[in-house]
């Protein structure tokens, strides 16, 4: 290879190079300006948002009531509740429910009920 295709050669690969690194930074540039939080593209999509307001909430009121009317959703609701008021009751009352085991343990007869309900067990596994 002769000296002036070696040049037009690395001047292509120059040229091509400074190319994608054009296309990286207007593509950063683009990214940043519309990631951020007063960004001309969230404007826009609260335009079009509110222009869809009216049906946007009649598909949220069919979608709720849907699912309040669904069994399951019905009982997941139950369930997650039941579990949540389980736990708060348990973080309040931990250290009476500790206090009281505590006192339980300490009693001859709880103690000789738990060895005979361990060995019941036991003896039903074994």
């Amino acid at each position: 290879m002769d000296d002036n295709m070696r040049k037009e050669a690395s001047m292509l690969d120059i040229k091509e190079l400074m190319f994608k690194e054009l296309q990286n930074a207007i593509s950063n540039v683009v990214r940043e300006k519309m990631g951020r939080y007063d960004s001309p593209l969230a404007k826009m999509v609260d335009a079009v948002v509110s222009e869809h307001s009216t049906e946007i909430k009649d598909l949220l009121r069919e979608a709720i009531t849907a699912s309040i009317q669904r069994d399951e959703f019905r009982n997941e609701v139950k369930s997650a509740f039941i579990h949540t008021l389980a736990r708060s009751l348990m973080n309040d009352f931990k250290g009476e429910i500790e206090k009281q085991a505590n006192q339980m343990r300490q009693q001859p007869e709880f103690r000789a009920r738990v060895v005979l309900a361990i060995e019941k067990i036991v003896s039903e596994l074994g």
